[in-house]
């Protein structure tokens, strides 16, 4: 889970940098992801609020899990993370695709 929250963050950060030249220093996922509506063109924004809408809690349950992992003994069971890993290259992909 700490890593599948690092790959979300690290790549939201990398766009940030290529479309705004800089990034919000922060762990929160979700405020990457509403920094990055911002930056972007007309369609990227609107997937990216769908996304936001529809992805809301698993956002915060990664940035929770990546807070959580760095400072307390953790684990997730494998269906719940298997369900963060699909939701990720599912946001990853069609942002990678429109933006």
């Amino acid at each position: 889970m700490f890593y599948l929250g690092q790959c979300i963050k690290l790549f939201f950060k990398a766009l940030l940098i290529k479309n705004a030249g800089d990034f919000p220093h922060t762990h929160n996922i979700r405020n990457l992801l509403e920094t990055l509506s911002e930056v972007e063109n007309e369609k990227c924004k609107i997937t990216i609020k769908n996304y936001i809408n529809k992805y809301g809690l698993e956002l915060s349950i990664l940035t929770d899990a990546y807070m959580i992992s760095r400072y307390f003994e953790s684990s997730y069971d494998k269906i719940n993370a298997q369900k963060l890993i699909n939701t990720v290259k599912n946001i990853r992909e069609d942002i990678e695709d429109t933006c």
